[in-house]
C-alpha cells in the first residue's frame, strides 16, 4: 500500500472563497455572461454560466506535486459515515481546478473525467481533513489527465489575473 499524504482542506476552502471573485470575472471574460454564485444556495456546485455549472477546487501543492488529487471518499470522523466523494457526487459540468501557487485555472469537464475513475482508483492515495471529514483521494499526475480527456471541451490552463 502507498504511504498516505496529509493535506490542509481548510486552506483550500480559504483559497477557493478567497479567489471566487477572480473566477467569476474570468467566466464572464470566457463565455460573455455573468456567472452567478450558488454556493450560498447549498448546491452541489458552485457557479452558473451559460447553461453550464462549475464546481471550484483550490490547491496550494499542485504546482509542487503535478498531480491533481481526486476525491473518491469522504468520512465523517465521528460517526464514520462514508459518502461519495466529489468525482462521483458532484453535480457539475465542469471542475475548476485552481492552481493557487501560479495562479491558473484548469477547466476540467466532469463527465468524461468519471469515465476514468477505475484508472483514477489505482493512483497513490492522499487525505485531507478538515473540522468533521476526512477526504480520500487519489494523486493523478496532470500529465495523464490531460492525455485522458485531450480533445473534450473546456480543459484548458487559463491564466489569472488577480486585482
Amino acid at each position: 500500500m502507498s504511504k498516505e499524504k496529509y493535506y490542509d482542506m481548510e486552506e483550500q476552502r480559504r483559497m477557493e472563497e478567497k479567489y471566487a471573485p477572480i473566477v467569476m470575472d474570468l467566466l464572464e471574460r470566457k463565455f460573455g455572461e455573468e456567472p452567478k454564485d450558488v454556493r450560498d444556495e447549498h448546491k452541489d456546485f458552485d457557479f452558473r454560466c451559460v447553461g453550464f455549472t462549475f464546481g471550484l477546487k483550490a490547491d496550494s501543492v499542485i504546482a509542487e506535486t503535478k498531480n491533481l488529487f481526486i476525491e473518491t471518499l469522504s468520512v465523517a470522523q465521528d460517526t464514520e459515515l462514508r459518502k461519495k466523494g466529489w468525482l462521483y457526487s458532484q453535480e457539475c459540468d465542469y471542475v475548476i481546478y485552481l492552481d493557487t501557487h501560479n495562479l491558473r485555472l484548469l477547466l476540467l469537464p466532469l463527465k468524461p473525467l468519471q469515465q476514468y475513475e477505475r484508472f483514477i482508483k489505482s493512483f497513490p492515495r492522499g487525505w485531507a481533513q478538515n473540522k468533521d471529514r476526512v477526504s480520500i483521494r487519489h494523486l493523478v499526475p496532470m500529465r495523464i489527465i490531460f492525455l485522458w480527456l485531450y480533445g473534450s471541451f473546456g480543459i484548458d490552463w487559463v491564466e489569472l489575473e488577480e486585482n
